[in-house]
């Protein structure tokens, strides 16, 4: 009881989930591209809160790494992919993570934006991946364009266009 009561809010991890976790960290900062950043990790550059104002509307982002003075901001992933070149296709096409750097590099006023992803299984490697600052570009685009029809709905206190829930007949679109 005593032990229950004392780990009560505290997460609980196995010898083996301590053991993963620890070759995990070491991974990172054994890696070359890596540990220039995570040397310098402090408490305030750690998974740091911005509020700042996105094509009129306040968006909030949360980073794992703030570098934005130096114009950097890092997000850390773990992954079970084996290569680089499958981290890469699922973090574009499957989870879409130039959208959240083109959110975060807004938000933080960064230009890069630097994943460190780690293998969350033996050998336990970290690789490091800089997001193309086109993709950042683009993304950044479809963004605005998303906070604009936000502010719009919120102009209009009116979240659905007409129609909406409905199945609407194209020819009577046109003759209205």
């Amino acid at each position: 009881a005593a032990l229950e009561a004392s780990s009560r809010g505290k997460i609980i991890l196995a010898p083996e989930e301590v053991d993963q976790l620890l070759r995990m960290k070491d991974s990172v900062w054994d890696n070359p591209a890596a540990s220039p950043f995570v040397s310098r990790l402090t408490p305030e550059r750690s998974e740091v809160i911005a509020l700042e104002e996105v094509n009129g509307l306040m968006c909030k982002g949360m980073c794992d790494a703030d570098f934005s003075d130096e114009g950097v901001i890092i997000d850390f992933k773990t992954t079970r992919h084996h290569l680089g070149k499958q981290f890469a296709r699922d973090a574009l096409y499957k989870f879409g993570y130039h959208f959240q750097a083109a959110h975060y590099c807004d938000v933080f006023h960064a230009e890069r934006f630097i994943f460190i992803a780690v293998r969350n299984f033996p050998p336990y490697e970290s690789l490091v991946f800089e997001m193309p600052s086109h993709l950042i570009s683009q993304a950044q685009l479809a963004n605005h364009d998303t906070l604009e029809r936000i502010r719009w709905c919120q102009a209009m206190s009116d979240w659905h266009t007409d129609g909406w829930g409905l199945t609407v007949n194209l020819e009577d679109m046109i003759d209205a």
